[in-house]
């Protein structure tokens, strides 16, 4: 399996994984500016929060998912750990998976299962113990820890100078392997330079390196600049226009078969219409309203499927239809996460859009009747 594949496995298990957080009867959930968990404080079940600064001293039985600016982990976690944030240092425990997206993030602690990182700079230090698979995307990243299992990803800058009991198979335009570098299988990079090698850094297996023109983009904006862009817009919606913004929400969960119809015939059949309008004389400015309607049905149908998600999410899990603002937030989360999943991922999105523009359309209609 290729370090693409491994990602998208390792995108799905997320998913999977924040499933739980919902489940747990003994969930706890915290925001605000400042969210902590003292050292002397234990969780018995899952928990999740959101805030500026996030601090975790304390102990977590099971999963662990947190989003905020500065995130800092010290205490031990039973289960995952799923974190997106400006900065996030861990230096405690974890006896799973840890999935982090973030700008800087820096890895001193003991991770048992593997470990995911989208962001703009790694820093795995020579504290550190990495059970499996280490998948890095994005800048720069330097490796002093013990990995167990394979690196693997695409980056700018590679540097690892530790024990790697697997293998290396990376895309990146530097690599670099220290004096202390020891890798017990095989390396391949692709790359147009050669990689430096220290005089002391021992290769188990053989080495291959692929030319090719290596683009790398810092993969973490990639994922955070549209994620934050959506949130801002769901969040504007749900505290601006919160009645129509539960309509919907209530429409969608009722007429789901209406929806895809009225949707399908929205988002094909009136830009068709709009047109064959504009090109007469006498239908121009109907064309032109309906064309303006068009646009504007499409931009808060973007703007309010994720808060469709999150009812969705809220309904099967928390068994509430009461809305809030981490319902929102968890909503448009999950929706960024599926379009990371290929093909199917996309197509449940696209599927998630006709229902929700199709339940905006028919209050388009009946406005209009009116």
């Amino acid at each position: 399996m290729n370090y693409l594949s491994r990602f998208a496995l390792s995108v799905f298990c997320t998913i999977l994984f924040f499933l739980p957080v919902f489940v747990e009867a003994s969930s706890v959930v915290r925001s605000g500016e400042t969210v902590s968990i003292a050292a002397e404080q234990e969780v018995l079940g899952d928990f999740y929060g959101l805030g500026g600064t996030v601090a975790v001293s304390g102990k977590v039985a099971e999963d662990l998912l947190l989003l905020g600016g500065n995130i800092t982990l010290n205490g031990d976690v039973g289960g995952d750990i799923a974190a997106i944030g400006g900065t996030v240092d861990f230096h405690g425990t974890t006896k799973d998976d840890v999935r982090i997206v973030g700008g800087t993030v820096i890895i001193a602690g003991e991770i048992t299962g593997n470990l995911v990182v989208v962001a703009s700079e790694l820093k795995v230090l020579s504290t550190a113990t990495i059970g499996g698979d280490l998948l890095f995307f994005g800048g720069k990243a330097e490796i002093s820890g013990v990995v167990g299992k394979d690196i693997l990803g695409t980056s700018n800058q590679l540097r690892v100078d530790a024990e790697v009991k697997g293998g290396l198979d990376v895309t990146t335009v530097f690599l670099t392997l220290g004096e202390r570098t020891k890798i017990a299988n095989n390396v391949s990079y692709t790359s147009n330079q050669e990689m430096v090698r220290a005089q002391n850094a021992e290769i188990g297996g053989q080495v291959a390196r692929s030319d090719g023109e290596v683009v790398v983009v810092d993969s973490y904006r990639v994922f955070l600049m549209p994620f934050f862009v959506s949130l801002f817009a769901a969040l504007v919606w749900f505290l601006l226009f919160k009645p129509f913004t539960e309509r919907i929400v209530l429409q969608v969960s009722q007429n789901r078969v209406r929806n895809v119809l009225f949707g399908f015939a929205f988002i094909f059949l009136t830009p068709l219409v709009a047109i064959v309008l504009l090109a007469s004389t006498l239908g121009s400015i109907l064309g032109l309203v309906l064309f303006s309607l068009y646009l504007t049905g499409i931009f808060v149908s973007f703007c309010i499927i994720g808060i469709v998600v999150g009812s969705y999410l809220g309904s099967v899990f928390f068994k509430t239809k009461n809305l809030s603002v981490l319902h929102v937030i968890f909503g448009v989360l999950f929706v960024h996460l599926f379009l990371l999943i290929p093909v199917i991922g996309p197509v449940l999105i696209f599927g998630l859009v006709l229902i929700t523009t199709g339940s905006i359309a028919e209050k388009f209609y009946l406005a209009l009747r009116q």
